[in-house]
């Protein structure tokens, strides 16, 4: 399980720095929920996700093009098919300078050709930067 969600999480670090929300989008199932302390949204179609991750990543290439970089920090199984992933991110920016790191949790759950999926993000209270920054609290 845990290189499962390692593998996954590489792979959706390089959609995020292909700064493509299409591609970003591939990596969620719908509804997808994107959680904050002050905001939830719940998105039915891809549609609505590829506008979160446009105002993110407008929002975040604002500190010039970032590389975002995650570490695994616990991977735990929920069901059969469901798991919970706690990934710290750090985003450096292009001379590998931390500009910010960052605790997200996940929701993933393996769709019917087995690739993980994202359900739910969770962005902890403690990094209050990234919602600010990613507009997800508007």
């Amino acid at each position: 399980m845990a290189s499962q969600s390692e593998t996954f999480f590489t792979e959706y670090a390089d959609a995020l720095n292909s700064n493509d929300p299409i591609l970003i989008t591939e990596f969620h199932v719908m509804p997808s929920v994107f959680v904050t302390d002050s905001a939830k949204i719940v998105c039915n179609d891809q549609a609505k996700v590829v506008e979160v991750y446009q105002r993110m990543l407008e929002s975040l290439n604002n500190n010039g093009e970032l590389t975002h970089m995650p570490q695994v920090n616990q991977a735990m199984r929920l069901s059969e098919s469901v798991i919970f992933c706690n990934v710290r991110w750090q985003c450096m920016d292009k001379d590998d300078k931390l500009v910010f790191s960052s605790t997200c949790s996940y929701t993933l759950q393996n769709d019917s050709a087995g690739k993980l999926k994202i359900i739910v993000v969770v962005l902890d209270g403690e990094e209050k930067f990234l919602s600010k920054v990613a507009n997800l609290d508007d």
